[in-house]
């Protein structure tokens, strides 16, 4: 678990781990053949449950015990400085995203919007289960042709697994299925809109030199030239929802049938705290939530099937 700060006080600051390099910090430690969370744990056991590292130009703090990172997380969460990462203002409407906004009363009033109205919400939760069922379904169908009953199928898992989870994430945001064997839209504007958030998700795994030594930022121009043509086109796809949304709610009365209809109703109505433009936060939020909803379900599920066929009992 790790958070950027910036310390004002060296003297009440954690153990830095030494042999840093000028410009790149501890990069070297990041970009080795074991994970991240294993090197940490190494490096715990030298320095304590809270050092320091440099991550490029800026200090990182490294927190290895639960009680420590809850205090730090629900207490003294005010102290944390989310990083201003280069996709998130190129793609996430200039640092519109909950999850990467400075914290601030916007970061409060849409973090109490998204905890009260949608995070909680139980009734799109058939979303999941349909789309299970449509991709098992789909599954079965091919077998069912191609497959014999005792050779079956040949199938990438990890393909399914993606398409599954991102279709999930998507009729529950917008009513949209763009990927895998049955789109519910054309299947022409299903691999555009997939294409671009493909892209986009793409974008945000990246780490950029930009994001930890600024002053090179000028060696990316080629990826951020393609950021802002992605976060253009997916823009256009972004608006068009939101106007499809709105004009159902406007010809066939207000109804909540997925977390846009739930946005519209209450940033269309309200004037919230710290919002200055409605409509490009909704869109925002729409974005954020396809992006954290469906990568940490894709690691999770990958890596059970991949336990499940490896060790059978």
């Amino acid at each position: 678990m790790k958070s950027l700060l910036r310390p004002k006080n060296k003297k009440s600051t954690a153990p830095m781990v030494p042999g840093a390099w000028p410009l790149l910090g501890h990069s070297q430690f990041y970009n080795t053949v074991n994970p991240t969370h294993v090197t940490f744990g190494a490096m715990a056991d030298v320095y304590g449950p809270v050092f320091m590292t440099k991550f490029g130009s800026f200090n990182v703090i490294i927190i290895n015990s639960k009680d420590v990172a809850k205090e730090i997380y629900t207490v003294h969460d005010k102290v944390l400085e989310r990083p201003r990462l280069t996709a998130s203002k190129l793609l996430g409407y200039n640092y519109s995203f909950l999850s990467f906004s400075p914290y601030g009363l916007y970061w409060r009033e849409i973090r109490k919007i998204a905890t009260s109205e949608l995070f909680g919400v139980d009734m799109l939760m058939f979303s999941r289960a349909r789309e299970a069922d449509l991709a098992f379904r789909d599954l079965y169908v091919r077998w069912e042709k191609r497959g014999e009953p005792k050779e079956g199928v040949l199938v990438d898992m990890k393909q399914e697994i993606i398409d599954l989870t991102k279709n999930i994430s998507l009729m529950m945001v917008a009513g949209k299925r763009y990927f895998g064997g049955n789109p519910n839209c054309e299947v022409k504007e299903a691999r555009r809109c997939g294409k671009l958030i493909r892209e986009f998700l793409d974008y945000f795994s990246l780490y950029l030199l930009s994001d930890v030594t600024p002053v090179l930022g000028f060696m990316e121009w080629k990826i951020k030239r393609g950021m802002k043509r992605t976060a253009k086109e997916l823009d256009k796809v972004i608006e068009g929802w939101v106007e499809e949304h709105k004009n159902k709610r406007s010809d066939h009365g207000a109804s909540e049938n997925d977390y846009l209809d739930i946005l519209i109703k209450i940033l269309g109505h309200d004037k919230i705290p710290g919002v200055s433009d409605t409509h490009t936060t909704i869109k925002a939020l729409c974005l954020n939530m396809v992006l954290n909803g469906s990568e940490t379900a894709i690691v999770v599920l990958v890596w059970a099937v991949s336990l499940l066929t490896t060790r059978m009992y």
